[in-house]
């Protein structure tokens, strides 16, 4: 982070009047009192005293004392989505799917989602479970064609 320069300025104004307006009050002086001294606004002075936290850097592993106290910075950033890999492969199967006939639609829908075995869809269609085997295995081998295609 870039700190202007009139800001680097005022904030080494302000340390040193820290110091000499300590020694003369006998105590901290207060944000109004260094404004005061060094002709500037309230607002000014605490972006000065801000900017010195551009100079410090703070490991990612110590603890950051907010909400989530104990916890570094490095506590407090994402992790991996396990779940994105797998939503990104039902987009891409749903679009393979896609390009299939109705009917073998149909048959992968029963089959792979809704669990159903090769017989159980076979006397729903009205069909032979040889003739849905076939034509899951038709299916499976054009979807396995066109990945490899389009990679």
């Amino acid at each position: 982070m870039r700190v202007p320069r009139r800001i680097q300025e005022l904030h080494v104004e302000v340390n040193s009047l820290v110091g000499t307006l300590t020694q003369r009050l006998g105590r901290s002086p207060t944000i109004a009192e260094l404004a005061r001294a060094s002709g500037t606004s309230e607002e000014e002075v605490l972006e000065a005293m801000e900017a010195a936290q551009a100079y410090r850097s703070t490991s990612i592993d110590a603890p950051s004392g907010g909400e989530d106290s104990g916890l570094g910075l490095a506590g407090q950033l994402g992790d991996e989505d396990t779940n994105l890999f797998a939503a990104e492969n039902r987009m891409l199967v749903r679009s393979l799917v896609d390009t299939l006939p109705k009917r073998e639609q149909l048959i992968m829908k029963l089959r792979f989602y809704d669990g159903m075995t090769q017989s159980q869809i076979a006397d729903r269609l009205g069909i032979s479970q040889m003739h849905v085997s076939r034509l899951l295995a038709r299916s499976l081998s054009q979807l396995r064609a066109r990945l490899e295609h389009e990679g």
